[in-house]
Order: structure tokens, then sequence, then C-alpha cells
């Protein structure tokens, strides 16, 4: 009788406490939003494929055109030692063992640098030693994960001054958060950065200067749903 006694009384506790506590979320009043915002920048990473072929090297050997494209560079301001590397280096062995030919040489490189400007001017002045064999390959931003976290500050703010304007308008005030949700590329809303898409401008002012090259702005898009108490 003792023992029996004991588990009704947790039993009753148990359900006291239940009806006492607090409501789940979904139970509460609450207003419904969606956030969204746009960040765009300029790359300030450009990512160029460069490569040497000794068919068009004038007589001259990779290594003496590899030589002659770094001082290049350095001249135009490239830092060589950090934004410069070697991605491929190909010999046609097959070809001269079998024609007893002259081997065919060519040595691919990636270059980053941080401007359109400079992109432009790599061009011009890679095509004055006979390098023409040049193709942008990508570009980013130094600062993405700040820009990205920034973009759904952004979108998450949006959401609360929507839900504010909607509460006010019944004369009533949003709360703490209950439920934040931010959506994927499935609906649109996560931040992508568009693909590389340079456009070399041929034209050049009245010095002859290189014309810069012009890339398409990163655009970063945010995307949330937030549901706010409502009182």
């Amino acid at each position: 009788m003792k023992y029996l006694f004991i588990a009704l009384f947790c039993s009753i506790s148990l359900i006291s406490s239940a009806q006492m506590g607090g409501k789940n979320f979904i139970d509460q009043n609450y207003v419904e939003v969606t956030g969204t915002a746009q960040i765009k920048v300029t790359p300030d990473q450009i990512y160029l494929q460069i490569m040497i072929d000794e068919k068009q090297s004038q007589g001259k050997s990779i290594d003496q055109m590899e030589k002659l494209m770094i001082q290049k560079l350095k001249n135009i301001g490239v830092d060589t030692q950090k934004d410069l590397t070697i991605q491929d280096f190909d010999s046609n062995f097959r070809k001269r063992w079998l024609k007893r030919q002259k081997i065919s040489m060519k040595k691919t490189y990636q270059l980053m640098v941080t401007s359109g400007q400079t992109a432009g001017k790599v061009y011009d002045e890679l095509e004055k030693l006979g390098i023409s064999n040049i193709s942008v390959t990508g570009y980013d931003h130094s600062e993405m994960t700040k820009l990205k976290n920034d973009v759904r500050v952004k979108a998450i703010l949006a959401a609360k001054d929507k839900a504010t304007v909607l509460a006010e308008a019944l004369g009533q005030k949003i709360g703490q958060a209950l439920f934040i949700q931010e959506y994927d590329m499935g609906y649109g809303g996560r931040m992508m950065h568009k693909r590389a898409n340079a456009l070399y401008s041929m034209e050049a002012d009245a010095m002859d200067a290189p014309a810069p090259m012009d890339f398409e702005k990163i655009e970063l898009n945010g995307r949330v749903m937030v549901r706010f108490w409502l009182k």
C-alpha cells in the first residue's frame, strides 16, 4: 500500500508539472517572416592560367622564357614568390623517341592577381614576350567567410524589421526568436558567387596603357525564415 501511494503521488506531480510548465513554441502566438539580403563585391583574387609553349617561343628555351616572364611580372608589381605556381610541366618524350625529333616542351603556371587592372597588365606585358596562351580560370574574394556572415546578419535583421512592422500594425510587439531556418540553394537563398566570366576590354586610352579586365561582381545572397514570439 505504501509503494502504491508513492507511485500515485509521483504520477500526480508529473501531470501537475506538465500542466503548469511553459508551452512548446508551436503552441505560442508567433509571427513568421522571411528576410533576404544581398552583397556584391569586386573580386580581389583573380586566377590566371599561363602556358609557355617552346614551339611558340621564337627559339628561346622554356627556362629562358620563364625568366623573362618572371621579370616582367615583377616589374608590374606581382609577388612571384607567393602568387605564381607551376601547375604542369609536359615533355613529349614519345614523339622524340619515335621520330627522333627535338623534344616539345610546355609549362603551365597559375598566377593570382588582386585586380582587373593588374590582370590587364599581365596580358599586355606577356603578349610582348610572345606568351599569349593566358586564360582566366576563376576568381574569389579574400574575405569570403566574413562576407557570408555579413549577408546572414543582414538577412536576419531584415526579417526582424519585417516582423516588427507586421506586429505594430496589429498593435502588438515581437518578442524573442522562437525558430530560425537558413534556406539552401534549393530555395534560391544559399549564398553563392557567380562563375568566373571575365571580359577583356581591348580599348586603351590615349597613352596606350593596358586596358583593365572587367569582372562581374561576386553576388552573395542570404535568405532566412524566422518565427518571433508575438506579444
